[in-house]
């Protein structure tokens, strides 16, 4: 009965974060979930191997999503809506193999399902996808090392070098995660293997050298291959200059203290930050208390190790510094140090002061989720109703091409593609060229002046082309529009 009730809560956890979280009902749906959901529409390759536009973040949502537009005839939005929480799904369970309790593997259902609003990227962007993967690829690794028939072992190693390439192409921040996975796996295995069974042939069997290089092969031709298809974009993994590195951990620091002195405007966001603040510091008093056995003791230094280093990678990198020490970049930090946390929860003996700790987790990941629901619903975008929902309303103007700002373009499309086309104005972000084309091909071009228009001028000239005004402006799906013709 127990069992039941866990697994139907876990359930219920994850139906509520779909219907809140996922394409088709998030509320703050945006043009970067847009184009996840065009490219799924349009999908050919090998040119949309890609993020449109760019050189980077793999495109394996759209590849997988294929099964559910083609084969069950889903909507572009429906089929990302599907694939993604699949893939999140199966990440949250191949990691929370990690845990021994089931109220922990309850309260990282939490963390996974229902972050922040700062770490919402976790269910929206590549980032969670990236680990979804990493966390299949440790699933399997664990499991490996309890078979005993070669050709069970044969294929999880298979599908560990899998994992961890399809998540260098989803991110290549993976890099970082990939390379300390297989440092750890190494390490460990001359730390704990015997002498006399530290021979050639039993390293190569079990440390897989061989699917290893494969792997690091087959890797490198693809990503190398797969980025000579892609948009060639500004370098980002460049490293910054002192002065820059000082000023992104100036604001990261900036960031922290904002949190914990309530000067955001979600006063949950304070609570989580200093519940979360007394957990590690109730950690480090008990310190010695904390027993770890070898196999959790080596997962908490790898998760611990990855949170520093790419927290290191970010506040060094030139990429995030041009972008503000943006918060979606920080998933990576979010996913492990909880994890790695969790872990030695897990493994804490003292009964009393176990309860007190599981008490404050609880609130602090309520409040976490909670947040992120409150500052939808009060801060932005004030409602929780469906973006998708929202836009919907312009297939009331038939067959039409929309012209507008990057946010508020490929949004509109994202919903009804076959009926709408739409392409950012000529000075912003045109991630799609042929959809250019498609809007000048529509008897009905409707212009929205978003925050790149102050009015709508008689005449606008967009790609060369010269638009001419034709009727007055009008409200509709929260966004002021105004029809135009194209002059012959």
């Amino acid at each position: 009965m127990k069992n039941l009730l866990f697994y139907l809560t876990i359930s219920i956890i994850i139906v509520f974060s779909f219907f809140l979280y996922s394409s088709n009902f998030f509320a703050a749906l945006n043009s970067d979930d847009a184009i996840t959901i065009l490219m799924l529409q349009y999908f050919k390759l090998p040119g949309d191997l890609y993020f449109w536009g760019q050189d980077r973040y793999g495109s394996l949502i759209p590849l997988a999503g294929q099964f559910f537009f083609k084969v069950f005839h889903f909507s572009a939005l429906t089929s990302e809506s599907i694939t993604h929480y699949i893939i999140l799904v199966a990440g949250y369970l191949a990691f929370s193999n990690l845990f021994r309790s089931k109220f922990n593997r309850f309260i990282f259902a939490i963390v996974w399902f229902f972050p922040p609003v700062r770490q919402i990227d976790l269910l929206r962007f590549n980032l969670g996808v990236e680990y979804s993967l990493i966390a299949v690829a440790v699933y399997l690794l664990n499991r490996n090392l309890s078979f005993k028939p070669a050709i069970l072992q044969h294929t999880w190693n298979a599908g560990v070098v899998m994992m961890l390439i399809l998540s260098a192409w989803v991110s290549d921040l993976a890099l970082i995660t990939i390379v300390l996975l297989l440092f750890f796996q190494t390490y460990y295995y001359f730390k704990t293997a015997k002498p006399n069974r530290i021979t050639f042939r039993n390293t190569i069997r079990t440390l897989g050298i061989w699917y290893l290089l494969t792997g690091i092969i087959a890797g490198t031709v693809f990503l190398w291959w797969a980025k000579s298809t892609g948009t060639k974009a500004p370098s980002y993994n460049a490293f910054a200059g002192f002065g820059t590195i000082m000023n992104s951990s100036g604001i990261f620091l900036k960031t922290i203290f904002d949190f914990l002195f309530f000067r955001v405007r979600d006063p949950l966001t304070g609570i989580y930050s200093w519940l979360a603040v007394i957990l590690v510091l109730s950690l480090l008093v008990m310190r010695r208390k904390i027993k770890l056995n070898p196999v959790t003791k080596k997962w908490f230094l790898f998760f611990t190790l990855d949170a520093v280093l790419i927290l290191l990678v970010l506040l060094l990198s030139q990429w995030v510094s041009l972008n503000a020490v943006a918060r979606r970049y920080f998933v990576c930090v979010y996913i492990s140090a909880w994890i790695a946390f969790i872990l030695v929860l897990d493994n804490f003996e003292i009964s009393r002061f176990k309860r007190f700790l599981q008490v404050i987790v609880f609130i602090t990941v309520i409040a976490g989720g909670a947040g992120t629901i409150y500052t939808l619903k009060y801060i932005w975008p004030k409602t929780l109703k469906p973006n998708a929902e929202i836009v919907k309303e312009f297939r009331s103007l038939g067959n039409i091409g929309i012209i507008a700002d990057y946010w508020s373009s490929y949004i509109i499309s994202a919903v009804s593609p076959d009926q709408i086309v739409a392409t950012a104005h000529d000075k912003a972000t045109v991630r799609n060229r042929e959809f250019v084309k498609e809007v000048f091909n529509r008897e009905n071009i409707y212009v929205i002046n978003g925050s790149w228009l102050k009015t709508y001028p008689d005449t606008l000239v967009q790609f060369g082309r010269v638009l001419i005004k034709d009727g007055d402006q009008f409200r509709l799906g929260n966004s002021n529009i105004c029809r135009y013709r194209l002059k012959e």
